[in-house]
């Protein structure tokens, strides 16, 4: 009798650990074919050498350009930065505390952001991170494995490298996609010597936006804002030249019919002397008329200009930062409409930054390196998060919130009370001074927005 045939099923496929495709990303001895149409901005000519600025380092030079870099930047570096825990076990708790203490208390956190972020204009950032043994409280944190002797290890640092002074790039054999390591060239300095040194990427925490194959040096925000930028600054230097010959006036004579040429000679010096002295008065030969002749011509260029940098401000979603200024109107309602989008943007950032440290683009986390160093390689990883992103219109959350736990569809309890006082930048909750809370007169909240947006529909 035949045996049945069992059908395979997708269990019966074993792991598939390697790749089978690849990146289609040209890299050949460090250095990434740039696939920019535009010749200009092409690879470090964009991001800068040792020796030259790059363009999106210059465009920060500009201010419509450094607000827009500002209005992504800014709401990023004003967050609460927290390491939140992976449970509510203890020691989930204690593992997110120490994280806070490594990371945040230990360190300059604001100046390792404020690096990190420049992946903004030049596409890409890198910090090196470096660890050590230092004291650590005890009573704070019993869980660690050196918990007797009050000893652990903590980032010590996390140091810029410039995007501009990297000169190579190398994949990694497992994953092209992912950096093997960087080679840096050092020009010198007091306490530098110069030459080129090579990185490994696993002490680099790296930050490439919109990575695309191989492309290890990503897609600048900024970039999108180099037309308008670049058209910016030659109607700037335009309109300059057309102020100039406007109201620096050219001094004109009218000779009479049949003048001589000895006339014509002395009006001749009478120019010349007025161009190189400052003359009060004019003796002019009988019949010859002086004037100052400016141009009377006008054009839109501080119109177009206006239109550039409302481009540039498109590019970060931020054209309500416009509303009200020169050759613009808006109200209360299309500004909330527009920045809609914006904070869309800013919560693709927020948790792009979360990702570099909590997953890593090169195969490693700086989160779960300090974690299993401290507690163990099976000790629960906290996620830093970036919580309370001033962008929030609390005055719209704050009276939801209110109402919902007047009609009972929201409970308040310890954590809830705790993340208000917390997004209204008042003192944690004392439980020895805790007074009851009210029960009678409380009256549903609304909005101050809401009136604002009847007005507006008006407007």
């Amino acid at each position: 009798m035949p045996t049945a045939v069992r059908k395979k099923t997708q269990a019966d496929d074993p792991p598939r650990p390697r790749i089978v495709g690849g990146t289609g990303t040209t890299v050949w001895g460090g250095s990434i074919d740039d696939l920019d149409p535009n010749t200009e901005t092409r690879g470090d000519k964009w991001y800068g050498t040792p020796s030259k600025l790059g363009l999106g380092q210059q465009m920060l030079r500009d201010p419509h350009v450094r607000k827009s870099y500002d209005a992504v930047a800014g709401p990023l570096k004003s967050a609460t930065w927290r390491f939140v825990p992976s449970s509510n076990d203890g020691l989930a708790r204690e593992v997110a505390d120490f994280c806070n203490f490594a990371f945040l208390e230990c360190n300059a956190w604001s100046r390792a952001l404020d690096w990190q972020l420049n992946y903004v204009a030049d596409g890409f950032s890198l910090l090196e991170m470096t660890d050590n043994v230092v004291d650590i409280p005890r009573d704070r944190f019993p869980g660690t494995a050196n918990a007797a002797s009050g000893r652990g290890i903590v980032p010590t640092g996390f140091h810029q490298r410039p995007a501009w002074s990297i000169t190579g790039f190398n994949q990694a054999r497992g994953n092209p996609a992912q950096l093997a390591s960087v080679r840096q060239l050092i020009s010198g300095a007091d306490n530098e010597l110069p030459g080129e040194r090579t990185i490994s990427a696993s002490r680099l925490i790296r930050t490439t936006w919109q990575q695309n194959g191989a492309q290890y040096t990503g897609f600048p925000v900024l970039r999108s804002a180099w037309s308008p930028f670049k058209a910016k600054k030659m109607l700037q230097l335009v309109e300059l030249i057309r102020h100039e010959r406007e109201h620096t006036g050219t001094p004109t004579f009218e000779l009479p019919e049949g003048a001589t040429e000895e006339m014509v000679a002395e009006v001749r010096k009478i120019a010349g002397d007025l161009r190189a002295n400052a003359r009060a008065f004019l003796v002019l030969p009988n019949g010859v008329k002086f004037t100052w002749s400016t141009t009377n011509g006008s054009t839109d260029i501080d119109k177009t200009v206006e239109r550039l940098n409302r481009d540039i401000a498109y590019n970060v979603g931020a054209t309500f930062l416009l509303h009200g200024s020169k050759n613009t109107s808006g109200s209360y309602a299309l500004a909330s409409t527009q920045s809609g989008h914006y904070n869309i943007g800013l919560d693709n950032h927020a948790a792009f930054l979360e990702d570099a440290w909590n997953i890593g683009q090169d195969g490693w986390s700086p989160v779960q390196r300090i974690v299993a160093l401290n507690y163990g390689p099976g000790a629960p990883v906290p996620r830093l998060r970036a919580l309370n992103m001033p962008t929030r219109d609390w005055s719209k959350i704050l009276p939801v919130a209110h109402n919902l736990i007047m009609s009972g569809g929201l409970r308040v309890d310890a954590p809830l009370r705790a993340a208000f006082r917390e997004v209204m930048f008042l003192p944690p909750e004392d439980p020895e001074t805790l007074e009851a809370a009210p029960t009678q007169g409380a009256q549903p909240m609304t909005s101050p927005a809401q009136s604002a947006d009847s007005e507006d529909a008006e407007e």
